[in-house]
């Protein structure tokens, strides 16, 4: 009974001051009580408060404003961007969105191509020096390093680039951005590939030691929690870098975690780079939203030769897909409710580009069989 009027109040409360005005108006005309009109009162009531809920009366407030400016403005000038349910507000957020997505395509439609380019011909020079006799095995070895220093340079640049488009898009949602990580999975271990801010070096993580990486790499699939807190609360979310015993044991005593900087308190120490000297993480690295794509091929209409090539396995498998996962894209916000679902087909759009750029990186490293003949020589 205590849930029901905690999660009803509103509507036990009208209730009651309808029942309460009712009575005392009657009372004043008639000197008697009357149902029907307790009845009739009380429906009223319910009505006003329904449409005063769901924000109706605001917008048929605002269309009826849109209507009148469309006579009296120019266009430019119709419905205020502040007015709640303006269609032109709305149709201005998706432009702005198509804006971003067109420049993030387009920035990188040109990178592509050259990142392979200039891969193949770095490659290229490994591959006729590895046909010569006798080998001169000092010149491979410099053009693997000149390969391999390529890709890591490029791709730096790649996700430098990336991220300040990747924060274009979330502009404006809030005065803190989100962070922007790319991760990859080596022996079993979370590594950071390209961090916004090189902070701390911790131990890398296990994949099963983060919700996250657990649910990625065993379905194959986005992960995200907009509620960290909560989600620790019901036991329905790890991260080996926050106290979750701790956090639970708190909020059983004291029902809420009051700010940030508490929150803070709850994160494990970092240790400093190039040194073991322990520092609290920063407050943005201690987030309480989290939205993970996977970079994969998984889910692609892929020839057999390939599959095997890159070790994929096929769509009906169950098993192994993390075979199939070249990276992570990590965004996380130091906000709870941060990411919506819009964010999750936006992040698939931008994981499935970085990951062209990652598999070009291994076809001529990885899995090129002259650039691995070349290393065992060397």
């Amino acid at each position: 009974m205590r849930k029901f009027l905690q999660e009803n109040k509103e509507w036990v409360f009208s209730g009651v001051g309808v029942f309460l005005m009712t009575t005392g108006y009657n009372l004043l005309r008639d000197g008697e009580l009357s149902s029907y009109s307790i009845l009739i009162g009380f429906f009223s009531w319910a009505f006003i408060y329904f449409i005063w809920k769901t924000k109706l009366l605001i917008f048929f407030c605002c269309k009826i404003i849109e209507f009148l400016n469309f006579f009296m403005e120019p266009r430019s000038k119709i419905a205020p961007e502040n007015i709640l349910f303006n269609c032109h507000h709305f149709k201005k957020y998706h432009y702005d969105v198509i804006d971003c997505l067109n420049e993030f395509i387009c920035k990188n439609q040109g990178r592509i191509p050259q990142f392979n380019y200039n891969a193949a011909e770095k490659h290229k020079n490994i591959k006729i020096q590895m046909g010569e006799n006798p080998l001169n095995t000092e010149l491979i070895k410099g053009f693997c390093t000149e390969l391999s220093s390529y890709i890591k340079i490029e791709l730096d640049e790649v996700y430098k680039l990336n991220r300040e488009l990747i924060l274009k898009y979330f502009k404006g949602r809030s005065k803190y951005l989100p962070r922007v990580i790319l991760k990859a999975e080596e022996y079993g271990k979370i590594v950071d590939i390209f961090r916004d801010d090189w902070e701390y070096f911790s131990d890398d993580q296990a994949i099963s030691d983060n919700s996250g990486s657990e649910h990625v790499f065993g379905k194959g699939k986005y992960f995200l929690c907009n509620d960290i807190i909560d989600s620790i609360q019901k036991e329905q979310y790890k991260n080996s870098r926050i106290n979750c015993l701790q956090v639970r044991d708190h909020l059983k005593r004291h029902k809420r975690i009051k700010d940030h900087s508490e929150w803070t308190s709850f994160w494990r120490d970092n240790i400093k780079a190039n040194s073991d000297e322990p520092i609290r993480p920063s407050p943005e690295s201690c987030y309480q939203s989290t939205l993970i794509i996977p970079m994969t091929l998984y889910r692609n209409e892929l020839g057999e030769e390939f599959r095997k090539h890159f070790d994929i396995p096929k769509q009906n498998s169950e098993k192994e897909k993390s075979r199939a996962i070249w990276g992570l894209l990590c965004l996380d916000h130091r906000e709870a409710h941060y990411f919506d679902d819009l964010d999750v087909s936006i992040g698939y759009i931008w994981a499935d580009i970085l990951s062209l750029y990652f598999i070009s990186a291994l076809m001529y490293t990885d899995r090129s069989r002259t650039f691995n003949e070349a290393v065992d020589i060397i």
